[in-house]
């Protein structure tokens, strides 16, 4: 039995059960899979009628560990677990609620938090729709919020939004459950056996409503996952161009990084696969890159995606003579 299961299985008590909730995009059908293999479970999105398939497939799955909990002839968690995570297969597509109050008031709790309360600030292509006013009407002020879908099935989400939380938004994300655990990508984890996250006692009384997300919580997601990103960043240095980080500290190999993040937003770079690519132009051209007038006017002047074009450019170093090569760097 691996690490992640035994921990998994002593957090599972019958006075407070361990459930599971699937991401139904990172399956190519969960809801078969789900019962191929016999489970007990429901989906978090419901369907009133529109016939939308995609949404069936994708939808999330509150699933039930201790069958015995929902059906007198269902599996134990010890038998239920094994196949649960031979189905996962090592995908972040899944988080582990324990919830004392039971699967029927998690349902109800998880139901509540698919959508949230999203700061209009955060949102670069918000427009606020136009209404029509009756005669002598007074406008009245537009929320400062618009609802959107939350993926809180999704480990990777969750490592980047619970840390941010504040109590308010904590208490409220938790509801009846007093812990969650979770498996992100390496970027994300904390460890082998992953992220355990508690309620905690001192929090205050889950606020009725919407899950209101506040714009400090995103401006400190956004912080967290740039951080993230600079150390899968600062990884594949270690991988492609270890022999140019051999002399250098860490407070120097950061400087890279953050001068190359610096200048890849300006020419318009997106992906973190971009990113990597010109911090490493970057590294072994000692950073003259970042400030070299041609190479900056050629993406500021072409049409094509600058993420293309840092590809392009990596190549043409790669396939370069000594001579082109030595001009370089």
């Amino acid at each position: 039995m691996s690490g992640i299961q035994s921990t998994l299985l002593s957090l599972h008590r019958k006075d407070a059960p361990l459930f599971a909730v699937l991401d139904g995009a990172q399956f190519d059908n969960l809801p078969q899979e789900l019962m191929l293999g016999g489970f007990v479970s429901r989906p978090l999105y419901l369907d009133r009628g529109e016939n939308d398939a995609q949404q069936v497939i994708t939808a999330p799955h509150l699933v039930w560990l201790d069958e015995t909990l929902a059906l007198p002839t269902g599996r134990s968690v010890n038998q239920c677990l094994p196949a649960l995570m031979q189905l996962i297969a090592g995908r972040p597509a899944v988080v582990f609620w324990q919830c004392p109050a039971g699967g029927e008031a998690l349902y109800k709790h998880l139901r509540s938090i698919n959508m949230v309360r999203y700061p209009k600030a955060a949102l670069d292509d918000w427009e606020e729709p136009e209404l029509e006013l009756e005669e002598g009407e007074e406008p009245t002020p537009p929320d400062t919020h618009t609802m959107v879908i939350f993926r809180h099935a999704d480990a990777n989400v969750l490592a980047q939004v619970l840390p941010a939380l504040n109590d308010i938004e904590r208490s409220r994300f938790f509801g009846p459950a007093t812990l969650v655990q979770f498996s992100p990508a390496p970027e994300w984890a904390a460890g082998d056996n992953g992220i355990i996250a508690e309620r905690g006692v001192d929090l205050p009384p889950p606020m009725p409503g919407p899950m209101t997300l506040s714009q400090e919580t995103l401006e400190s997601i956004d912080d967290g996952s740039e951080a993230a990103s600079r150390e899968v960043i600062r990884g594949y240095l270690r991988e492609v161009a270890p022999e140019y980080l051999e002399n250098m500290s860490a407070t120097e190999v950061q400087a890279v990084i953050l001068n190359a993040e610096r200048v890849g937003k300006e020419i318009g770079l997106e992906s973190e696969y971009a990113f990597g690519l010109w911090t490493y132009l970057a590294l072994i051209t000692g950073q003259e890159i970042l400030q070299e007038p041609q190479v900056l006017a050629h993406f500021r002047n072409e049409s094509r995606p600058a993420d293309e074009l840092v590809e392009e450019l990596v190549d043409q170093i790669a396939n370069a003579s000594d001579d082109e090569l030595e001009a370089w760097t």
